[in-house]
């Protein structure tokens, strides 16, 4: 029964992860999702990255357009990556590092 139990509080414990920025907090639901499959790590940054453009979408309309679009990416880009991090799943990760490295252009 103990056993039983402590999985259950395991499992409500991830069911989201939490990334948190100066003024709030980006919450993404992840319960349904095996972040070991390929399939389940796609869908979980796919989630995180829209959760950051949602949640950074609100930085001040008084900022200077160019600015604020810097201001924008900046956000996304932190906010995606500190979730990813606190989520700890290394496939997920893995995905995401994928994406953030260069791409080399091939030379004859």
């Amino acid at each position: 029964m103990r056993r039983f139990m402590l999985c259950i509080l395991s499992a409500s414990a991830l069911m989201s992860t939490t990334a948190f920025a100066e003024e709030g907090q980006m919450r993404v639901a992840y319960g349904d999702l095996n972040l070991t499959s390929t399939t389940g790590a796609h869908v979980m940054l796919y989630r995180i990255h829209h959760a950051a453009i949602l949640f950074c979408d609100d930085i001040d309309r008084n900022v200077v357009p160019s600015h604020r679009t810097d201001m924008i990416h900046g956000c996304e880009h932190t906010m995606t990556s500190l979730a990813i991090k606190q989520l700890d799943a290394p496939l997920v990760a893995a995905l995401y590092e994928k994406r953030q490295a260069p791409t080399e252009m091939a030379t004859r």
